[in-house]
Formats: C-alpha cells, structure tokens, sequence
C-alpha cells in the first residue's frame, strides 16, 4: 500500500479503525457515464480523440497555404551599397504554397490515418462494451447473493433453533448426546455457508467498484 501511495514503506502505517462492514446498496439508474473513471476507457477515449485530430490534419493538408507577409530587406549588405535604395527588397501580400504533385503522398498519409481512426474507434467501442459486461456481472452476482444470503440467514436462524431443541432433549434424557452433536455440526455449516456468502457479496461489490472506475456518488449508493 505504501508503494502504491509513492510513501517509504518504513515510515508508513495505517491508523487502526472499526471497519464498516456494511455493503453499499446500489440504486436503479446508474448512468453509464460513471465508466469514464475507468483508466482503460479514458484511454481509448484520448486515442480516438487523436486519431480524429490527425484525420483533420490530413485532410488540412489537401489545402493551400496562405501565408500573410510584409517584411522588408536588404539584398546586399556590402557596406558600398548598404544606403542605396535599389539593394533593398520588399514582400508584401500573401504568400501561397499548393501542394502540386503530391496528392499520393497526401491520400496515403489521410488513408493511414482513417485507418488509424476506424481502430482506435473500435478499440474505444470494445473497450466500453467490457466494461458495460463487467458490470452487468457484478450487479447480477451481488443481486443473487443477496437473494441467497436471505435464504442461508433462515437456514442459520433454523439450525440455532434445531440445536436449542436437541439440547432440551438431551436435557430430557430424550436422546442421546449423538443428536446434539450433529446439531451442532449443522449449525456450524450454515453460519459458515453465510460467512462464505458474505466473502462473496465483498468481492462481488469490489468487483463493481473496479468495474465502474472507483466508486460510485453518493447519488447512486448508500
């Protein structure tokens, strides 16, 4: 973690906190444009943006060039003629230069550049679609968890109950001490079943947080 902040590992340290283990709740309606934290759709995004540059270039390229001068000058700067009139030069008006003889040159270079454009688009439209794929499994996976962590909390709340039964029996002398056991046993694999289901919905909801680029608003969760 110090590494990843740019800190000495040695002069570095994490003060010690009650941990939130609540999960956010995410609300319906989240807009996809959250996805432009994601650092490889921001990236796609940028190459695109200059591959759609370099086709203006090119296509600017195709133009003449108008150049506005005035200037003046000396031809020679003999000092026998240095005052004389006549060794001086002058420009005025626009200076024009069309490319002739170079429209090859010129439609390979735009050419290359669509090229360009048509990959960076792609790659940006992949890269968006991932993107809208992971989160779509993120949310599908925290949405059934929860549905089965409601369903394995019943089944925690239902072994405690068997358990609390099976010890009046034994008390009773009902039953021997082989049905308490095994009460026991099922109770320690449902809470551990919800523990497992826990684990899951933390890695599910990280998952969602990577998928969407960092976080989300307090707009958007809880």
């Amino acid at each position: 973690i110090a590494v990843l902040l740019g800190r000495a590992p040695s002069r570095f340290s994490i003060r010690r906190e009650r941990l939130d283990f609540r999960l956010p709740k995410i609300h319906s309606g989240v807009p996809m444009e959250i996805l432009q934290h994601r650092p490889d759709i921001a990236a796609a995004v940028s190459s695109l943006d200059s591959a759609n540059a370099a086709v203006g270039v090119a296509k600017r390229e195709f133009l003449p060039r108008f150049e506005l001068i005035s200037s003046g000058g000396l031809s020679s700067l003999n000092s026998s003629d240095f005052f004389d009139w006549s060794s001086r030069t002058f420009a005025l008006g626009p200076e024009i230069t069309v490319p002739v003889f170079q429209g090859g040159r010129l439609r390979s270079n735009l050419e290359r550049n669509r090229a360009i454009q048509a990959e960076a688009l792609a790659t940006y439209q992949d890269t968006v679609l991932i993107a809208m794929r992971e989160v779509e499994d993120a949310l599908v996976d925290i949405e059934a968890l929860e549905a089965e962590r409601n369903a394995q909390s019943l089944a925690v709340r239902a072994s405690t109950r068997a358990l609390s039964l099976s010890n009046k029996r034994y008390e009773e002398g009902l039953v021997s001490s082989i049905e308490v056991i095994d009460a026991v046993r099922e109770q320690l694999d449902a809470q551990r079943r919800a523990v497992q289901i826990r684990s899951l919905q933390y890695d599910a909801t990280v998952r969602l947080i990577q998928a969407l680029g960092g976080g989300l608003s307090d707009d958007f969760a809880k």
